[in-house]
């Protein structure tokens, strides 16, 4: 089956897909009410980049969250809507999302999907990134925190599959990364409650570093547990885009546009269009760009043409 498929065999209570291209609407595509998302400050994002293709028609973009970049405070908020996306307290549930990171920044941000910080001093679950490094993390806060938090750093600029599931009967939270549990734990205390603020980019306050640096693609929360089963089968259904995401600068665009015979313009949908068209399927990274960039314009236009010819440099 398609990811799609998969993700809509389990009846996810929230999916945002973020195949949005244009607007301030995150579109929700989960079985239960809309709970439809705002683009905040669009500014600090783009959409429509390359992502994981869920096997819809022409769908198959992820959104840049642009992080420690000026303007990078970008994120989505579900605002009041996010009362619907609760869980009961010791009930299970689960929580999905892709990400890929953005060049070569050490600290992706603090938070994929996560619950704002409550008026009584808790977050309700939190999913992705905690402490200034790549190491996943998943869990909540109430008085302290109770994560699980995966011993395996992730350093490559592909994207990965993060997933958060909580055993309402067992007490028990685990984190699993592309269909590998990174290990579980019994929380302490009581599980937090609340009804603030679903974000998916930023973490739950205003401390650290907020917004999120890299891309994010098919987001999804549901009201069970998925199985380990459920979790691979998810997993294995991608179809990932041949070009991984890559980072590009006001100043390398202006750069290229300069030395380029016929002054074009030069965008990250470009450099995402010459990969997708490329015979070799070649991987787009920061380090692979500066590379080209240090080549004569003539190199770059012939590493081009290989590429696709169809693309008159």
């Amino acid at each position: 089956m398609t990811y799609a498929a998969e993700v809509t065999t389990d009846a996810p209570k929230g999916w945002w897909k973020l195949n949005d291209t244009s607007g301030t609407t995150a579109v929700d595509s989960g079985s239960g009410t809309a709970n439809d998302g705002t683009y905040t400050n669009p500014t600090g994002l783009e959409l429509n980049h390359l992502g994981i293709d869920d096997g819809d028609a022409g769908a198959s973009s992820s959104v840049w969250f642009k992080g420690a970049l000026s303007p990078g405070t970008g994120y989505i908020t579900m605002g009041t809507l996010a009362a619907k996306l609760q869980f009961a307290a010791g009930t299970d549930f689960t929580i999905e999302a892709w990400c890929a990171f953005d060049g070569t920044l050490a600290n992706p941000g603090e938070a994929l999907v996560g619950e704002a910080f409550a008026g009584d001093g808790t977050v309700r679950y939190t999913l992705g990134f905690k402490d200034g490094d790549r190491f996943p993390t998943f869990g909540w806060y109430n008085g302290s925190w109770r994560n699980v938090k995966s011993a395996t750093e992730l350093t490559d600029g592909g994207w990965h599959h993060l997933v958060g599931t909580y055993d309402g009967a067992a007490n028990q939270l685990e984190l699993w990364v592309d269909k590998v549990s990174k290990g579980t734990l019994t929380p302490g205390g009581t599980q937090p409650g609340g009804t603030e603020s679903l974000y998916i980019g930023r973490r739950w306050d205003n401390n650290g570093q907020v917004y999120f640096n890299g891309f994010i693609d098919e987001v999804a929360l549901y009201s069970t547990k998925l199985s380990s089963t459920r979790i691979a089968a998810h997993y294995d259904a991608k179809a990932l885009s041949t070009a991984i995401p890559a980072r590009v600068t006001q100043e390398w665009v202006e750069a290229v546009a300069a030395g380029a015979t016929n002054r074009a313009r030069v965008s990250q949908e470009w450099v995402e269009a010459v990969v997708v068209g490329a015979q070799a399927r070649a991987r787009v990274s920061q380090v692979w760009i500066e590379a080209v960039v240090e080549r004569d314009y003539a190199g770059w236009d012939m590493l081009v043409t290989e590429a696709d010819p169809s693309f008159d440099f």
